[in-house]
């Protein structure tokens, strides 16, 4: 998957250079809440998060953490841009299980959306609030770990340290409504929620396993007109 991301995030800065027409730029940060317990589909025989959830001391809200991301944007049409961004999402969990304190593990997932947007905005640059909507698909580069003690078999309370990785690249779609504040001619407050779409199977790494990482972000920053 490393080889996989490093091509799609080199392919994605490469795209930059062609989008030097842009007139935008904006950068923020907030907070990620994944729909890390959706449940399991029928067809799936698991769902990661949900197992994880059964098996440890570790929620849904235990999962949110901070996103940060940066897009650069380009004026279409008076009320139209399109953008590119990237943004990133990393949350730590530490452990244990759930029938027994003392066997203790640690738990990280890892996101890198890489996306682009389509923006529609109600009203034009010299209004004093400008409200907007976006629509977008996205390809979210994902990495899962755990590591610590972890029982042998289902049927024995003994457990050993153990290590295991699982990484991909996943679809995905997403929906944003977002206001700017104008502070000066070039450069505007924002705050924007977002849903992101986008699910995995986990192949070998997790056997029968699906990740989901869908979520809503909350995110404040400011924009920067070229």
């Amino acid at each position: 998957m490393n080889r996989v991301a490093t091509v799609l995030t080199v392919a994605f800065l490469g795209l930059l250079p062609r989008f030097s027409i842009a007139d935008g730029l904006e950068v923020r940060a907030g907070a990620f809440f994944p729909r890390a317990d959706s449940g399991a589909r029928e067809e799936w025989l698991y769902d990661l998060f949900q197992d994880h959830s059964d098996l440890y001391t570790v929620g849904r809200s235990d999962w949110v953490g901070g996103v940060f991301g940066i897009e650069f944007t380009r004026r279409l049409a008076p009320h139209l841009e399109l953008g590119l961004h990237v943004d990133g999402y990393s949350r730590t969990n530490d452990t244990s299980y759930r029938d027994d304190r003392a066997v203790l593990q640690t738990l990280r997932l890892s996101m890198v959306p890489l996306g682009i947007s389509l923006k529609l905005l109600a009203s034009d640059r010299r209004a004093s609030i400008q409200p907007y909507i976006a629509v977008g698909g996205d390809l979210v580069i994902w990495k899962y770990e755990a590591w610590g003690e972890f029982y042998l078999d289902a049927d024995s309370y003994d457990f050993d340290w153990g290590e295991f990785e699982s990484t991909g690249v996943a679809p995905g779609l997403h929906v944003a409504a977002g206001v700017r504040v104008p502070i000066s001619y070039d450069f505007s407050l924002t705050a924007e929620g977002r849903y992101q779409w986008a699910e995995s199977d986990m192949g070998d790494d997790f056997l029968y396993n699906r990740i989901d990482l869908s979520g809503a972000s909350a995110t404040v920053g400011f924009h920067m007109r070229f």
